[in-house]
C-alpha cells in the first residue's frame, strides 16, 4: 500500500492510461469524467471512504476514466495483490466493494437507458431510423 498526496485540480489518472493499482480515498474529493469528442464529461463526484481505479485492477486493462482531485486530496494506493489479501482478510470490504460496483451499475444502466431514449425520440421528431 502506498499513500498519495494530491492539490486541488492535479490529475491523479489519465484515461486509456495503465493501470496497476486502485485508489481509497482518506481525505479529500475527486471527480471522475471522461473525454468524448473533445467534451469533458462529468461521470460522479467521490469523497472519503470511496473508491477509484477498480476496474483496471481487476479486468487488468486500461483506465476506463480519468480523475481529478477537486480540493486537496490523501489517496492510498493498493495493487493487486495487496487488494486481493485485504478482501481475503476482511469480506466485508468485499461486500462493500460489490455494493458499490451494484450501484455504480444501476447508474450507468439508468444513463444508457437515457440516452438511448433521447435517440430514439430525435430519431422520431427527425424521421431517421
Amino acid at each position: 500500500m502506498s499513500t498519495m498526496n494530491y492539490k486541488k485540480g492535479d490529475l491523479i489518472l489519465q484515461e486509456g492510461s495503465i493501470g496497476d493499482e486502485m485508489y481509497f480515498i482518506s481525505k479529500g474529493k475527486v471527480n471522475v469524467f471522461k473525454v468524448i469528442n473533445n467534451e469533458k464529461i462529468d461521470l460522479g463526484v467521490l469523497g472519503e471512504d470511496e473508491f477509484f481505479g477498480e476496474m483496471s485492477l481487476v479486468l487488468d486493462d486500461s483506465r476506463a476514466a480519468s480523475v481529478e482531485a477537486l480540493e486537496d486530496t490523501e489517496v492510498k494506493g493498493y495493487g493487486k495483490d495487496t487488494f486481493i489479501n485485504l478482501i481475503k482478510e476482511d469480506p466485508d470490504v468485499a461486500l462493500e466493494i460489490i455494493e458499490k460496483f451494484a450501484k455504480r451499475l444501476k447508474e450507468s444502466h439508468a444513463v444508457i437507458s437515457k440516452i438511448i431514449g433521447e435517440k430514439k425520440c430525435v430519431e422520431i421528431m427527425y424521421g431517421k431510423k
